[in-house]
């Protein structure tokens, strides 16, 4: 019986971290968009103003 309680804590655990870690990529996804954006606005607005 302790061992399965030691599994279930350790399950607990990685499921937690797995978690952790998929909220990390989801941000670093938005944060990486957000740049992209950023950066395609700054080129627009540069372009735009250049001689033809």
């Amino acid at each position: 019986m302790v061992r399965l309680e030691e599994v279930l804590g350790r399950a607990d655990m990685l499921a937690g971290q797995q978690r952790d870690r998929i909220l990390a990529v989801r941000a670093s996804t938005q944060h990486k968009r957000q740049l992209r954006a950023k950066v395609q606005r700054a080129h627009v607005t540069h372009l735009a103003g250049s001689p033809r």
